[in-house]
């Protein structure tokens, strides 16, 4: 049997051969932060080709003032395909609970495909909204439904359904929470992105209080096929307290696509983005140029104004040079009015890479503005994934986090959120890839250039 001490020097200096490599990539391109992973959570029910994702989103459940992980696995369940959420402790990664849909059917629901949290019922914890697009209501097939369940005891709060029934609505194919009418509770939004008789596309904003209906938003510019409302993010773009709505449509003539800005007071149109390039060919394909603007959302205050901004991932954005075809791109505007602030590309360009394909904005440095997370390789990069996190305030990279399952076929990048687990008051990182999810912290470089400062494992 080794020495206590004889073992705990070798698992240092094992540590540390595994991190001189990454120390000197961070020292060759300058970021501010080193990267700790705290835990990594694997599926709880395992089966079969079952994996956690891509439904991912962090908020304090259990009201011990850490942000804990909620993962959906929509594929659980083998043949049936049921679906399953899981919620886990940001404090050591146990498992706190596991949500089942309230309404089992064959054939696959899709429950846990989207989940998103805030609190409904303003008992000071955060609840949990689950997405069961697929869910068959009335004899609609997958018209869908969404549901919101207590994040103190995993109870069943209440159930969603469209105002507008049909077939094939995929009604909670996307949803979102936050406080859009002032009341104190968060609400939820949800995406409809086949509603219509040609896939137009619809939201519906529902009260957190009593689960009725405020208000519902459309396309400004409807067209057949766009599918609006297929990606959301809440944030306060113009400083009234009240949560505004960003909207994805995913297709306008002559090609490309466009982020809709909603004001989450009164539902009228504040802005919209579209790609600061012009369109290319209106197919989407990587190797066509087809670059995808708002693949990925996510929302924070970058410029420190008070508003929050919008990031929009732009993952097969094709670059000038040499591997610069389906690069990939992500894009900072102001909440304020829509203004372009940040112009993010990879550090290490690659073909098709896809950088960009999640993001997501979280103060990671401590300095009071958003930072912003991007991954790259999310489907054809493969073992070249990579996370990065830029500076809000300067647009200079902060952290690299490589790859943390190099395997093969492991590096699907299947979701990216952000909260503070560990209650050090700075963004943790939650990246749900190759069905696990890692959880990592960031340190800054003054404190991580002590050796003692590592985590080391146990």
């Amino acid at each position: 049997m080794w020495n206590l001490d004889i073992r705990q020097s070798f698992t240092r200096f094992r540590y540390l051969l595994r991190i001189v490599p990454l120390i000197a990539l961070l020292v060759a391109v300058g970021p501010a932060c080193i990267p700790t992973l705290l835990f990594t959570l694997d599926n709880p029910s395992p089966d079969g080709s079952n994996g956690l994702g891509p439904g991912a989103a962090v908020g304090d459940v259990n009201g011990d003032g850490r942000d804990d992980i909620v993962v959906g696995a929509f594929y659980w369940g083998g043949d049936v395909q049921e679906g399953r959420v899981y919620v886990f402790s940001g404090a050591d990664g146990s498992l706190l609970f596991t949500l089942t849909t309230p309404n089992p059917q064959a054939g696959g629901a899709n429950f846990g495909l989207d989940v998103a949290v805030g609190d409904v019922d303003g008992d000071g914890r955060d609840d949990i909204a689950v997405s069961a697009c697929g869910q068959d209501v009335g004899g609609n097939r997958n018209q869908g439904q969404a549901y919101v369940f207590s994040g103190a005891n995993g109870s069943l709060l209440f159930t969603l359904d469209t105002p507008d029934p049909g077939r094939g609505m995929l009604f909670g194919g996307d949803v979102a929470m936050g406080d859009v009418d002032g009341d104190g509770r968060d609400d939820v939004v949800v995406g409809a992105p086949n509603f219509g008789a040609r896939e137009q596309g619809r939201v519906y904003v529902f009260s957190g209080a009593s689960g009725s209906l405020l208000f519902t938003l459309d396309s400004p510019d409807p067209q057949p096929e766009q599918y609006f409302g297929e990606l959301l993010a809440v944030g306060d773009l113009n400083g009234d307290g009240k949560r505004d709505i960003a909207v994805r449509s995913s297709r306008l003539l002559g090609g490309g696509s466009a982020v809709y800005l909603f004001s989450g007071a009164s539902g009228s149109l504040l802005f919209t983005l579209e790609s600061p390039r012009p369109p290319l060919p209106p197919y989407p394909c990587w190797d066509c140029g087809m670059e995808i603007f708002g693949a990925s959302l996510a929302m924070g205050d970058v410029d420190g104004d008070g508003r929050d901004d919008v990031v929009v991932g732009t993952p097969w954005h094709s670059v000038a040079g040499n591997g610069g075809q389906g690069q990939g791109r992500a894009y900072v505007f102001s909440g304020a009015g829509g203004s372009l602030l940040l112009a993010l590309e990879s550090p290490s360009p690659q073909f098709a890479v896809g950088f960009g394909g999640p993001v997501a904005a979280g103060d990671v440095n401590g300095d009071g503005r958003a930072d912003i997370v991007v991954g790259a390789g999310p489907e054809y990069g493969g073992h070249r994934l990579v996370f990065y996190v830029f500076s809000g305030a300067s647009g200079s990279l902060l952290l690299v986090i490589p790859n943390p399952n190099p395997q093969q076929d492991a590096g699907l990048v299947k979701a990216l959120t952000v909260g503070d687990v560990n209650g050090d008051g700075m963004a943790d990182m939650a990246l749900v890839v190759g069905g696990r999810v890692y959880v990592y912290s960031s340190v800054p470089a003054s404190v991580a250039a002590a050796v003692g400062s590592f985590a080391i494992p146990r």
